[in-house]
């Protein structure tokens, strides 16, 4: 990426998953966009070459600077397994006590 501009330094990081049951076919996304720096601060994660260099927007650090609770709330797999829960609750139905 030598020689791109700030402006052009974007990325989009997506988790996808789905729930596949019968009927329900349902599929969940998360987004996250941010910027790649122009020199990495901190080590990249194991297994996660571009998590030093990668600055979500809104962020002042990049996914190897976060702690893991901080990295959760923001990553595109957070977001998409966030809506996977969100979604079973709402399937839950609610027998009364006396019928079990």
């Amino acid at each position: 990426m030598k020689g791109v501009t700030s402006a052009r330094r974007t990325a989009t990081f997506t988790a996808m998953t789905a729930i596949v049951d019968g009927e329900v076919e349902k599929t969940f996304i998360g987004q996250v966009r941010g910027q790649i720096i122009w020199h990495p601060r901190v080590e990249c994660q194991k297994d996660m070459p571009y998590s030093a260099i990668f600055q979500p927007d809104g962020s002042n650090k990049t996914w190897a600077e976060m702690t893991v609770e901080e990295e959760n709330a923001k990553s595109h797999r957070g977001q998409a397994f966030r809506q996977v829960r969100e979604f079973l609750i709402s399937q839950i139905v609610l027998i009364p006590s006396e019928l079990i």
